[in-house]
């Protein structure tokens, strides 16, 4: 084979693996997971004034989409709520809040543990390498009504087992007072996110061999007509 057929070829199939290579896509990555071991307890969010559950970000910034909580209630029609907040960590502690993401109402609740999904949309950007906490506090302004009962939420918690996700090395609070390792026992969510969408960038060899191959062409379509 001639050497400007080969050249024109090889451009040819490299134009063809760009044509057909898939764009990247979003993945789903989880955090942190822990909603399938056997709760050993529950801690009131009331009786507590806040209850807080720390996490932490890989290597790359995520979006956050999606919080589930392993909640209950002791009286389900007590007229109570309770708000869930994203904070910063401050030192392995609870930090500055960040945002709001939800209201959850103890009519919402059964007696027994209840799976809450708490939907983040728009997501939220958490940075790479971070520790970001859940925080769980009554909300005694519902709706018109002020001081309306405290409410009867419960925060369901359990022992790490292997098949968790992003347990171990994470702290839980309890009203502010002084952060536990989550060694022994650590409060059940589970939390969702998207990593970055990126398109694949093709190498500049790939570039080059693509540009040398449509002039190899070119000169052997010419060679043709000379002949011709």
């Amino acid at each position: 084979m001639k050497p400007a057929l080969h050249t024109a070829l090889a451009g040819l199939a490299c134009l063809a693996a760009l044509a057909v290579a898939p764009a990247a896509r979003a993945t789903t990555v989880t955090l942190f997971n822990n909603l399938g071991d056997t709760p050993t307890g529950a801690d009131s969010v009331a009786s507590n004034t806040t209850l807080a559950q720390s996490f932490s970000t890989g290597s790359s910034a995520v979006t956050f989409t999606d919080l589930k909580l392993l909640l209950d209630a002791t009286t389900p029609a007590d007229g109570g709520a309770t708000l869930v907040y994203l904070l910063a960590d401050n030192a392995a502690s609870p930090g500055a809040q960040l945002d709001t993401l939800g209201n959850i109402l103890d009519s919402s609740l059964g007696t027994s543990p209840t799976t809450v999904d708490l939907s983040v949309s728009p997501g939220i950007s958490l940075a790479a390498n971070t520790r970001y906490w859940i925080e769980l506090s009554p909300n005694l302004l519902q709706s018109d009504q002020i001081n309306i009962a405290a409410g009867s939420a419960e925060w369901n918690y359990a022992p790490p087992s292997g098949a968790d996700t992003g347990v171990l090395g994470e702290y839980y609070d309890i009203g502010g007072g002084v952060p536990n390792l989550a060694e022994g026992s650590a409060y059940q969510m589970a939390i969702t996110a998207g990593s970055a969408v990126t398109q694949p960038v093709p190498e500049p060899a790939s570039f080059a061999l693509l540009g040398a191959g449509l002039a190899g062409l070119g000169l052997a379509a010419r060679k043709r007509r000379q002949r011709a």
